[in-house]
């Protein structure tokens, strides 16, 4: 077996090192960049495929959203997607109907355990807005 030839700079190393078998399986497989959303309603339609809210898209009525898909209820969706965790205060100021599900949710850890036990996505939208409800890191 004759001796490898030695390279006289490092491009030529460098050269070398591309041409090995194993470079050229990394680089014969680029990774394929993730797509993109473009849209607010696309990037609402990739939230809704996650784990998360599948399980929990039925109780949550969707489809009475307000039409405009905006920037406001993607950021809320999200939440329920990572099924972020949740504080909520226990001495909250409720009326009629939001104070019977109030009483169900408040024991709630999770996004998704208040939508579980009750609570509607305008129920965790207005209960943040109002301090109701603090939204944990990921």
């Amino acid at each position: 077996m004759p001796p490898k030839k030695q390279a006289k700079t490092i491009d030529e190393e460098i050269a070398n090192l591309h041409n090995t078998p194993s470079m050229k399986k990394v680089n014969a497989k680029p990774d394929k960049p993730k797509k993109q959303a473009k849209t607010i309603d696309e990037e609402i339609e990739n939230l809704m495929n996650t784990k998360s809210m599948k399980k929990v898209s039925a109780k949550l009525d969707l489809d009475k959203l307000p039409p405009a898909r905006t920037e406001k209820n993607k950021k809320f969706l999200t939440y329920v997607s990572e099924n972020r965790k949740i504080k909520i205060k226990q001495d909250a100021n409720k009326r009629a109907k939001s104070l019977e599900r109030y009483n169900k949710y408040k024991s709630a850890k999770t996004v998704v355990q208040m939508i579980e036990k009750g609570g509607t996505f305008y129920d965790l939208i207005n209960d943040v807005e109002k301090g109701i409800i603090t939204i944990g890191s990921k």
